[in-house]
Protein backbone atom coordinates (compact mmCIF):
# COMPACT_ATOMS: atom_id res chain seq x y z
CA UNK A 1 0.00 0.00 0.00
CA UNK A 2 1.44 3.29 -1.07
CA UNK A 3 0.50 6.92 -0.85
CA UNK A 4 -1.21 9.04 1.74
CA UNK A 5 -4.20 7.76 3.67
CA UNK A 6 -6.49 10.37 5.16
CA UNK A 7 -8.66 8.13 7.28
CA UNK A 8 -11.11 10.62 8.80
CA UNK A 9 -14.13 9.54 6.79
CA UNK A 10 -12.90 6.11 5.82
CA UNK A 11 -15.29 3.30 6.71
CA UNK A 12 -14.85 -0.44 6.51
CA UNK A 13 -12.20 -3.11 6.89
CA UNK A 14 -8.68 -2.89 5.58
CA UNK A 15 -6.46 -5.97 5.55
CA UNK A 16 -3.02 -4.66 4.68
CA UNK A 17 -0.66 -7.54 4.01
CA UNK A 18 2.40 -5.48 3.17
CA UNK A 19 2.39 -4.19 6.72
CA UNK A 20 0.68 -7.38 7.83
CA UNK A 21 -2.34 -6.59 9.94
CA UNK A 22 -5.99 -5.76 10.22
CA UNK A 23 -7.40 -2.27 10.05
CA UNK A 24 -11.09 -1.87 10.87
CA UNK A 25 -11.85 1.84 10.69
CA UNK A 26 -15.39 3.15 11.02
CA UNK A 27 -15.32 6.93 10.87
CA UNK A 28 -12.19 6.85 13.04
CA UNK A 29 -13.98 4.42 15.34
CA UNK A 30 -12.83 0.81 15.45
CA UNK A 31 -9.93 -1.56 15.86
CA UNK A 32 -6.54 -1.29 14.26
CA UNK A 33 -4.34 -4.35 14.77
CA UNK A 34 -1.13 -4.05 12.78
CA UNK A 35 1.31 -6.86 13.39
CA UNK A 36 4.41 -5.19 12.01
CA UNK A 37 3.76 -2.46 14.54
CA UNK A 38 2.55 -5.16 16.88
CA UNK A 39 -0.27 -3.72 18.92
CA UNK A 40 -3.90 -2.81 19.29
CA UNK A 41 -5.32 0.54 18.37
CA UNK A 42 -8.94 1.18 19.32
CA UNK A 43 -9.76 4.71 18.21
CA UNK A 44 -13.18 6.16 18.91
CA UNK A 45 -13.12 9.73 17.64
CA UNK A 46 -9.56 9.85 18.99
CA UNK A 47 -10.97 8.56 22.28
CA UNK A 48 -10.12 5.04 23.37
CA UNK A 49 -7.35 2.58 24.06
CA UNK A 50 -4.07 2.41 22.21
CA UNK A 51 -1.87 -0.53 23.19
CA UNK A 52 1.17 -0.77 20.96
CA UNK A 53 3.55 -3.59 21.81
CA UNK A 54 6.61 -2.23 20.01
CA UNK A 55 6.29 0.85 22.18
CA UNK A 56 4.94 -1.37 24.92
CA UNK A 57 2.39 0.73 26.75
CA UNK A 58 -1.14 1.88 27.23
CA UNK A 59 -2.52 5.05 25.78
CA UNK A 60 -6.04 5.99 26.87
CA UNK A 61 -7.02 9.29 25.30
CA UNK A 62 -10.44 10.77 26.00
CA UNK A 63 -10.60 14.14 24.27
CA UNK A 64 -7.01 14.65 25.41
CA UNK A 65 -8.06 13.58 28.90
CA UNK A 66 -6.84 10.27 30.28
CA UNK A 67 -3.88 8.08 31.10
CA UNK A 68 -0.85 7.45 28.93
CA UNK A 69 1.48 4.74 30.23
CA UNK A 70 4.22 3.92 27.75
CA UNK A 71 6.85 1.59 29.15
CA UNK A 72 9.51 1.99 26.46
CA UNK A 73 9.40 5.67 27.31
CA UNK A 74 8.98 4.53 30.90
CA UNK A 75 6.59 6.98 32.48
CA UNK A 76 3.07 8.05 33.21
CA UNK A 77 1.27 10.80 31.38
CA UNK A 78 -2.08 11.79 32.85
CA UNK A 79 -3.61 14.59 30.82
CA UNK A 80 -6.86 16.14 31.98
CA UNK A 81 -7.87 18.94 29.64
CA UNK A 82 -4.15 19.44 29.15
CA UNK A 83 -3.77 19.91 32.91
CA UNK A 84 -2.34 17.20 35.13
CA UNK A 85 0.71 15.02 35.69
CA UNK A 86 3.37 14.34 33.11
CA UNK A 87 6.09 11.98 34.31
CA UNK A 88 8.27 10.65 31.52
CA UNK A 89 11.55 9.28 32.79
CA UNK A 90 13.15 7.97 29.63
CA UNK A 91 11.77 9.92 26.72
CA UNK A 92 12.41 8.06 23.50
CA UNK A 93 10.86 9.42 20.36
CA UNK A 94 9.30 12.71 19.52
CA UNK A 95 6.23 13.96 21.33
CA UNK A 96 4.90 17.33 20.30
CA UNK A 97 2.18 19.36 21.93
CA UNK A 98 1.34 22.91 21.04
CA UNK A 99 -0.27 24.14 24.24
CA UNK A 100 -1.53 27.27 22.48
CA UNK A 101 -3.48 25.46 19.78
CA UNK A 102 -4.09 22.21 21.65
CA UNK A 103 -2.38 20.17 18.95
CA UNK A 104 -0.81 16.95 20.16
CA UNK A 105 1.01 14.52 17.95
CA UNK A 106 3.56 11.78 18.26
CA UNK A 107 6.16 10.74 15.73
CA UNK A 108 6.62 6.99 16.24
CA UNK A 109 9.68 6.82 13.96
CA UNK A 110 12.06 5.69 16.71
CA UNK A 111 10.20 2.38 16.80
CA UNK A 112 9.04 1.91 13.22
CA UNK A 113 11.77 3.67 11.21
CA UNK A 114 9.58 4.82 8.33
CA UNK A 115 6.14 4.22 9.85
CA UNK A 116 5.07 7.71 10.89
CA UNK A 117 1.59 8.37 12.22
CA UNK A 118 0.14 11.84 12.51
CA UNK A 119 -3.07 13.26 13.85
CA UNK A 120 -4.06 16.83 13.15
CA UNK A 121 -6.30 17.79 16.05
CA UNK A 122 -7.31 20.98 14.25
CA UNK A 123 -8.83 19.21 11.26
CA UNK A 124 -9.43 15.87 12.95
CA UNK A 125 -7.41 14.11 10.25
CA UNK A 126 -5.45 11.02 11.23
CA UNK A 127 -3.23 9.70 8.52
CA UNK A 128 -0.22 7.61 7.63
CA UNK A 129 1.82 8.09 4.50
CA UNK A 130 2.84 4.52 3.70
CA UNK A 131 5.13 5.65 0.88
CA UNK A 132 7.32 8.22 2.59
CA UNK A 133 6.60 7.34 6.20
CA UNK A 134 5.53 10.90 6.93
Amino acid sequence: MTGLQDITTMTGLQDITTMTGLQDITTMTGLQDITTMTGLQDITTMTGLQDIATMTGLQDITTMTGLQDITTMTGLQDITTMTGLQDITTMTGHYHHDWATGHYNHDWHHDWATEHYHHDWATGHYYHDWATGH
